[in-house]
């Protein structure tokens, strides 16, 4: 969801910020609630990127959330 809302907010030439992504979501959801559900999943998200290298491209290279959860995750490693 998060990926195909990323898509959205890039393709429309927009900041990729949480509040434009969830904006962008079917249901939109408040930046907020992002920065939690990352939060409280952070282990499940590094799992899913690690088991699935070629998925959610975008919200991997570029979205800022989910890049800190990497960088956090390498510097514990």
């Amino acid at each position: 969801k998060l990926e195909h809302a990323a898509r959205v907010v890039v393709n429309n030439r927009e900041r990729l910020t949480s509040e434009n992504v969830g904006n962008a979501c079917p249901t939109p959801i408040s930046a907020p609630a992002i920065s939690d559900a990352l939060k409280n999943h952070h282990k499940k998200v590094i799992r899913l990127l690690q088991d699935y290298p070629e998925m959610w491209p975008t919200i991997r290279n570029e979205f800022r959330p989910i890049r800190n959860i990497i960088n956090n995750q390498q510097a514990v490693s």
